[in-house]
């Protein structure tokens, strides 16, 4: 082995090695952070929760437990600003919108040193003449080769809802898709990179004889196999195949997954071969730590897929060891342009803010589209379980009827009269669970069927005020901008009876509703003098005796419960100005959730990180989109 070919493999092996560490150790950083916060969560939980002797209550007020609560709850709340700025894009333009500094810091850092690793030391000879073997174009390609499979652990191990990352950082599966596809991504290039630098090294020393025998050698061809299984992952994978022809794309992604496996695996065992029949051990001696990074891409991935098989019986009901049914037979209901399912679910199995994936698997219903048997999608939990019921909570779904399986179920609805029954299968939940109930003041934004995030979150809010002695939070201020009236039937119920325990707690719930296309006369008159904001108070008078809609009825209830508190405008939403005034007019520390249209989270977004510098205010967005 010449000097050149020993010092190319020892740098070799000295990068990859580092690059292991390096993203391990963001990785262990991130789960000590992950674990630091949830000890703090359990103090404030247990400082919230404790009893207070009925002797000592009348010396115990609210003031000496939110006292203990604040002094534990800064180190989150510092921690929640510092994750709403690395979350906010750097611009309000259209292309700007997914544009952050932690995805800036996320493509640097791949780029940076996947490329610095890439360069170095290939790019010198070290005055050693050139060879068929030791050329600069050579270890180029090659190095890039051992790069792409560096890569493989970090890519596989941020794959799924499910993921090891996911598990150890807390941090959900939407927020880490983007560093997966930056790893995916370079990992690709690497592998094209290698693909060119082998054929031109060839093509050079060897001629098109020469580059025609590499390509007849097997590990050549498994090569090539690994390559395909990666360009289609990439090419089903830009947004308008995915979002058009979502089967398509997880169906490529699984097959293109396990091409790249198969194609490097057995790539590196008949690379193994081939360099003992050639009498070069040294080339040889390299595969089995080459096949370690394999090895470990495919024990992440294995984990991953088990570890979904356990969510739908909820790892954490199986943790409490309590066990459910994974298949359970749901309540739907067709309701203006949405489908309300209420599916029942084991008793303290979900939080504020968390989403399930969903698998429709009824005989019936399959009939209409036998393939949406092989799929699950992800849908927000719309309320939390209360500990005021007697019966088995049920989750509420609020599924906004568009393309694809939605308007399957739709149909099928439409074929029953609008109600059925329906078996099907949870998987969850998951989710960050949002911590509204650590804040004073909390302003909720949602936009269409973002509702379905929003309403968990204050059902949440609610209900741990009405449970927990000392609960922060004392003001509430609900926004949901829809486009017809008639779309607000999809959770007035259950707004209703959220606002109803909102009462009994002591929070002050203020609700706006914004009808921005339509017509709002559907509710019957007369108007106020204000063209644009309905006088509920002479709506209950006369609304009793007249012909009004479920919705209108219980609009009008919903009222007739908050008084003024609740209004139902006309026109665009101003959001930026309702969270403005909201956030100057608060305590010493907010919070600001917007769920729905981009546009409106953005905007939203904007008008947060403008207040942040003169005022304690957190932003939390939840988005399937970016």
């Amino acid at each position: 082995m010449s000097d050149g070919a020993l010092r190319q493999s020892k740098a070799t092996g000295q990068f990859v090695t580092i690059y292991q560490f390096v993203w391990v150790g963001v990785v262990l950083l991130l789960a000590l952070r992950n674990l630091f916060l949830r000890i703090l969560d359990h103090r404030l939980a247990t400082a919230l929760s404790r009893e207070v002797p009925d002797d000592v209550r009348e010396k115990v007020d609210d003031e000496s437990i939110a006292e203990t609560v604040e002094s534990i709850s800064h180190v989150p709340t510092r921690m929640g600003r510092f994750d709403s700025w690395m979350y906010h894009p750097i611009s309000s333009k259209p292309w700007a919108t997914c544009v952050n500094p932690l995805r800036i810091f996320i493509v640097a850092f791949v780029l940076s040193i996947n490329v610095g690793f890439t360069l170095a030391v290939t790019m010198t000879m070290q005055g050693e003449a050139e060879s068929k073997s030791v050329n600069m174009i050579h270890d180029f390609g090659m190095r890039a080769g051992i790069m792409a499979l560096a890569n493989a652990p970090p890519v596989f191990a941020l794959t799924g809802r499910n993921g090891i990352v996911t598990i150890l950082t807390g941090i959900g599966s939407q927020h880490l898709r983007f560093a997966h596809k930056t790893f995916g991504f370079a990992m690709l290039t690497l592998m094209f990179l290698h693909f060119f630098g082998a054929t031109f090294a060839s093509l050079k020393w060897s001629g098109g004889d020469g580059l025609a025998a590499l390509y007849s050698l097997e590990f050549a061809m498994w090569g090539i196999v690994a390559l395909v299984g990666g360009s289609f992952i990439f090419v089903f994978s830009l947004p308008f195949i995915r979002r058009r022809q979502y089967e398509i794309f997880v169906a490529t992604h699984i097959m293109g997954a396990i091409a790249i496996l198969v194609g490097i695996q057995y790539r590196l065992f008949s690379f193994h071969r081939v360099s003992l029949s050639l009498h070069s051990p040294h080339l040889a001696t390299d595969t089995p730590e080459l096949c370690a990074w394999t090895y470990s891409a495919i024990g992440f991935w294995a984990f991953e897929r088990i570890a979904r098989l356990f969510q739908l019986f909820s790892i954490p009901l199986l943790l409490r060891r309590k066990f459910r049914t994974p298949y359970i037979v749901a309540s739907a209901e067709l309701v203006h342009g949405a489908i309300l399912l209420r599916v029942p679910f084991a008793a303290g199995g979900w939080s504020a803010g968390q989403y399930a994936y969903l698998r429709f698997l009824d005989p019936r219903f399959l009939r209409f589209a036998p393939h949406l048997a092989f799929q699950a999608h992800p849908f927000s939990i719309a309320n939390v379980p209360t500990s005021s019921l007697s019966h088995e909570p049920e989750m509420l779904f609020v599924l906004r009827v568009r393309g694809g399986m939605t308007k399957t179920l739709s149909d099928y609805l439409n074929s029953t009269g609008g109600q059925a029954s329906i078996l099907l299968a949870v998987e969850g939940p998951y989710g960050h669970v949002v911590r509204a109930d650590r804040y004073q003041d909390v302003c909720l934004v949602a936009g269409g069927s973002g509702i379905t995030h929003i309403m968990s979150i204050l059902a949440g809010v609610i209900e741990k005020a009405r449970a927990v002695k000392g609960a922060r939070t004392k003001r509430v201020q609900l926004v949901w901008i829809v486009q017809h009236l008639e779309q607000a039937d999809w959770i007035v119920h259950d707004l209703f009876q959220t606002v109803q325990r909102a009462s009994r707690a002591n929070v002050a719930l203020t609700i706006k509703i914004f009808v921005t296309r339509g017509k709002i006369s559907t509710l019957p008159s007369p108007m106020s003098s204000s063209d644009s904001l309905i006088d509920c108070e002479k709506l209950i008078q006369g609304g009793r005796s007249s012909s009004l809609t479920g919705s209108c009825l219980d609009l009008i209830l919903l009222h007739y419960e908050t008084g003024p508190r609740t209004s139902i405008i006309a026109g665009r939403a101003p959001t930026a100005s309702l969270v403005r005034e909201f956030v100057q007019s608060a305590g010493v520390t907010s919070l600001v959730v917007a769920c729905g249209p981009i546009q409106i989270t953005e905007d939203v977004r904007s008008e947060v990180a403008h207040l942040s510098s003169n005022h304690g205010v957190v932003f939390e967005s939840a988005s399937f989109d970016c």
